[in-house]
C-alpha cells in the first residue's frame, strides 16, 4: 500500500536573524529592514560578521592563492627578462659609399 505524501509542514524557524534560506525574496527582507531597526548599528555589525566567519577562511586561502600567483608571474617574469643585456648588441655599422674616402 502506497501512502500519499506528507502535506508540507510549517517553514523552519529562523535560527538567526539573518537566516533565510527558502524564504521569499519579499518576506526576508521585511523581516531584514525589521532587524534593522530594532538593533543598533553596533549589533548590526556584529551581527553581520558573526554570520560572515564561517566564510574567513575560504576567502583567506583564495586571496593568498591570487596574491602569491600574481607575485610569482611578476618574479618569473623579472627573472627571465632580467638576463637581457643590450649593452653589448653591436651597432650596425653604416654602410660604406665608395666616394667618402677621397677628398675632393
Amino acid at each position: 500500500m502506497v501512502l500519499p505524501p506528507a502535506p508540507p509542514g510549517p517553514p523552519p524557524k529562523q535560527t538567526h536573524p539573518f537566516d533565510f534560506h527558502g524564504m521569499p525574496v519579499q518576506e526576508a527582507y521585511r523581516h531584514l529592514n525589521e532587524y534593522q531597526r530594532r538593533v543598533s548599528p553596533e549589533q548590526l555589525m556584529a551581527t553581520k560578521l558573526e554570520i560572515m566567519r564561517p566564510y574567513k577562511t575560504r576567502n583567506m586561502a583564495v586571496g593568498g592563492g591570487l596574491i602569491a600567483f600574481v607575485l610569482g608571474v611578476y618574479v618569473y617574469s623579472m627573472y627571465k627578462t632580467g638576463h637581457d643585456d643590450f649593452d653589448t648588441v653591436p651597432l650596425p655599422r653604416p654602410p660604406s659609399t665608395p666616394n667618402a674616402s677621397k677628398p675632393v
